[in-house]
Formats: structure tokens, sequence, C-alpha cells
């Protein structure tokens, strides 16, 4: 059975302190068929991701940023509903621009995944590809790193 990835950028509103959805586009994932853009973040199915955002599925043994803590007290009003009407989640958490651009994306791990890296000493930037990082750039153009943030599960 495979897992799935629920995933939403957010933003601090300056004047009201509430968090709203971004409004940045972000490519689309290869899976997307109409190839349409959207407007999360990291949203493609690879468990060195998942592994790295919240310790889900971790096989290959990356470093993770953060175990998962729960929704955010305060939410914008579309990832309320999100979660609102999905049922069969686990592993939800959200992490700060700030959480994610303060990370040593330098350090290495030994990749315990089986296939072609199985075994082999790499880099967490290395294990999350170019993908993760036009994402993470993208994201940087939203706000300050402490008012940007992702929710998200599994």
């Amino acid at each position: 059975m495979s897992c799935d990835i629920t995933i939403n950028a957010e933003v601090r509103n300056k004047e009201t302190g509430r968090w709203q959805l971004s409004p940045e586009v972000f490519e689309a994932p290869y899976w997307n068929e109409d190839r349409s853009n959207t407007t999360e973040p990291f949203n493609w199915q690879n468990y060195t991701l998942f592994g790295f955002l919240a310790d889900v599925r971790n096989y290959s043994g990356i470093p993770c940023v953060s175990k998962p803590k729960g929704l955010p007290n305060q939410m914008s009003e579309h990832v309320f509903q999100e979660d609102l009407f999905d049922y069969n989640t686990h592993s939800k958490s959200w992490l700060t621009l700030k959480e994610l651009l303060d990370f040593d994306y330098e350090k290495t791990f030994v990749n315990q995944r089986e296939g072609k890296c199985f075994g082999k000493t790499q880099s967490v930037k290395e294990a999350l590809g170019e993908k993760f990082f036009r994402d993470l750039e993208v994201m940087k153009t939203l706000g300050v790193p402490e008012d940007v943030r992702i929710v998200v599960w599994f």
C-alpha cells in the first residue's frame, strides 16, 4: 500500500496575523495529468522526501527536519477545510521556511533504500534532488522565513 502527501504553503498576513494559503504557483508534479501548476510545494510521492519532512516511511534513513508535531493552532481556511474532509490521514505536521532554510543540507547519511542508492553515502541535498530546491526557492519569495510555512500530512 502506498502513501500520499497532502501539503500546502501558507503565508502569515502582516496586517491580521492570520495564516492564508500561498498565492504563489509551483511547478506541477510529473503525475499531474492536465499539467496545470499547483499551490502545493513538494507535492510528489517520494519516500525520501516524506522521511525528510516528517520521518514518514523513512526507508532511506535520511535525517528529518522534525518529527510530526500535529497541525498548527491556527491555519488557513483552505487547510482547515481540506483536513476536515481528509479522514484517513496520519503524521500531520508543519514546518516554517526558517526551519527548512536552517537545515544543513550538506549533512551526509548512508541511504538504506533499496535500489541504486542502497548503501551509498550521500548528502541530504543530493537525496532530495533539484525539484525540492526549486520549490524552496519559490517559497523564499513569499515573505520572511518565520511567516511562511508548509502544513503537511500523509
